[in-house]
């Protein structure tokens, strides 16, 4: 378990789960831990896209935009999901899977959306 932990996300979560005969006991408390990883990485990546907005006046059309190394999923190790229309934006993780919310009761994903305010 010590070295499971010590392993990168989502690395680290699959670790813990495999390493534990009752995997119920961690796999909880990890996508707990990794919903808070990944809402503390979106609202990041949020005040890099509105710090380019503000240089610009536009909204990036990628997270590609933004200066590396960008904060990444911590459920897929890749980049954090980017949407967005005219002044409006989500960034958002893709979670662990519908899975948990069957099981669990509560949505595995995070979202930060924000809307710029009209002037």
């Amino acid at each position: 378990m010590i070295l499971a932990a010590g392993e990168p996300w989502p690395q680290v979560r699959d670790s813990m789960v495999a390493a534990d005969p009752a995997p119920m006991f961690w796999s909880v408390p990890m996508e707990r831990a990794g919903q808070v990883l990944a809402a503390t990485r979106a609202g990041r990546v949020a005040i890099a896209i509105e710090r380019l907005r503000r240089r610009r006046r536009a909204l990036p059309t990628s997270l590609a935009e933004l200066p590396s190394p960008r904060p990444v999923d911590p459920f897929t190790g890749s980049d954090l999901l980017y949407q967005r229309d005219e002044d409006t934006y989500l960034v958002s993780s893709a979670g662990s899977g519908a899975h948990l919310v069957e099981q669990n009761g509560w949505d595995a994903g995070v979202r930060v959306c924000l809307r710029s305010a009209r002037r």
